[in-house]
């Protein structure tokens, strides 16, 4: 009784084994004693079938390392006490590999069975050169856009890719760590350079055609955005003497010269930070958020238009809603650990699509004329092998049209010029699709 006794209050020293995270430590009864006061309280931070998981796996050890410790107290000696220390340097490693990697793998990710689909034919490939993550704006354009390209190498140009003939010219505007492009439209680009000594911002848009560079005098801290058509510049900057809060107007700025506007946003309140989110000069309109969930419509009067869609099913962001002309289509901004999930409402159809747990969205496009909609995902965490994978889905049915996977963090960039091609990047460059 003595024996078995001894043997059980020295297993306890199991969860006084430390497990050691990437950013942090913990020791395994610390965790094990979280994981059962959230549960028994309602508030379980894990499922609670990874709570009895890692309970089990504890008990586990703990049973095993009793076991061993009954056998050395019925007859102590060297040779038996040997025998219970070897393990313990794997056994603390086996737990480790089984609380923080093994065990949330299970309940993380979910396995991805779908089938490659390949039924769009290859068209042409270009190596050394990627697709940027460049805020753009969907046009109704029947032909195809050139695309933004960046050089994977120095000197990081910009350029302009083309279809058909998979042509592309390189522009004299580079990229560096304190000049880069935010935004395109057309063949203009919002550029933004840093001084390195003071933070200080310059402004300016980039014309393709011309390779000519107009500077811009937003203001300090301001944040403008590019029309839908490349042809103004707008931003927000506070009234003057407005008190507190500070109440904002809009300014439009033509690039080629026209005539300065300014709006008045009054008729919006005063309550929450505002940001721009698209402009529409040719229609009179601008869309601004308030927060990150509230989107206005607003003319160039200053009014409030027709109340903008809110996406049923998803939680999407300003950065996270696109329009095309008679439609959007919105993803969720951010998930903790539940699945992403994307909306839309376009011409051919209204539907919703539902991204395997532990993947995040890199990258979204749709076609100009609404039929797809085309996403890259990928893993959101450092554990396990989960593949990239690029899809594309119907937005009539919902169906996928095509789908290729890639190594881990591969972060695929996609886009569609106009609706007969579909491109999207791999580790050796880009690689464009006909789509039927």
């Amino acid at each position: 009784m003595k024996r078995a006794a001894a043997a059980l209050v020295l297993s306890f020293a199991v969860y006084l084994v430390p497990l050691v995270g990437p950013h942090d430590g913990w020791l395994l009864g610390t965790v094990i004693l979280r994981e059962l006061g959230g549960a028994l309280s309602g508030r379980a931070a894990r499922d609670l079938g990874w709570v009895a998981t890692d309970l089990g796996v504890a008990l586990a050890a703990q049973a095993v390392f009793g076991l061993l410790l009954w056998w050395f107290v019925g007859r102590p000696g060297w040779r038996r006490g040997l025998a219970v220390v070897a393990p313990v340097f794997p056994a603390i490693i086996l737990l480790n590999h089984a609380f923080l990697v093994a065990v949330p793998m299970r309940f993380l990710i979910e396995p991805d069975t779908t089938p490659e689909r390949a039924g769009w034919p290859l068209e042409c490939s270009l190596r050394d050169v990627w697709i940027p993550q460049l805020r753009t704006s969907a046009t109704a354009v029947a032909g195809p856009e050139p695309l933004w390209v960046l050089e994977v190498k120095a000197p990081y140009r910009y350029g302009l890719f083309s279809m058909p003939g998979c042509v592309v010219r390189m522009l004299e505007l580079t990229q560096s760590a304190n000049v880069y492009a935010t935004q395109v439209a057309g063949d203009r680009a919002l550029v933004v350079a840093i001084a390195p000594a003071t933070g200080k911002q310059q402004w300016s848009v980039f014309d393709a055609a011309s390779g000519a560079r107009i500077p811009l005098d937003v203001g300090e801290g301001a944040a403008p955005i590019l029309s839908r058509d490349g042809r103004a510049v707008v931003w927000l900057r506070p009234v003057a003497d407005s008190g507190s809060p500070v109440h904002h107007e809009a300014v439009i700025h033509g690039v080629d010269g026209s005539a300065e506007r300014v709006i008045g946003l009054g008729e919006l309140g005063r309550e929450g930070l505002l940001q721009l989110v698209e402009a529409d000069t040719e229609a009179g309109e601008l869309v601004l958020a308030r927060g990150l969930r509230e989107l206005f419509r607003v003319g160039v009067d200053g009014r409030p238009r027709a109340p903008l869609p809110r996406p049923e099913g998803v939680d999407p962001h300003p950065e996270t809603v696109r329009f095309l002309p008679g439609g959007w289509i919105a993803w969720d901004g951010y998930r903790e650990a539940e699945s992403y999930r994307v909306a839309w409402s376009l011409g051919p159809g209204t539907g919703a699509h539902r991204v395997p747990r532990s993947r995040g969205i890199t990258s979204l496009a749709a076609s100009p004329d609404g039929r797809f909609v085309g996403l890259s995902v990928t893993s959101r965490l450092n554990i396990g092998s989960t593949q990239d994978a690029v899809y594309v889905l119907g937005t009539a049915d919902g169906r996928e049209v095509f789908r290729k996977y890639f190594p881990k963090y591969t972060r695929s960039s996609l886009a569609f010029l106009g609706p007969g091609w579909f491109a999207y990047t791999d580790l050796g460059g880009i690689n464009v699709l006909g789509v039927r």
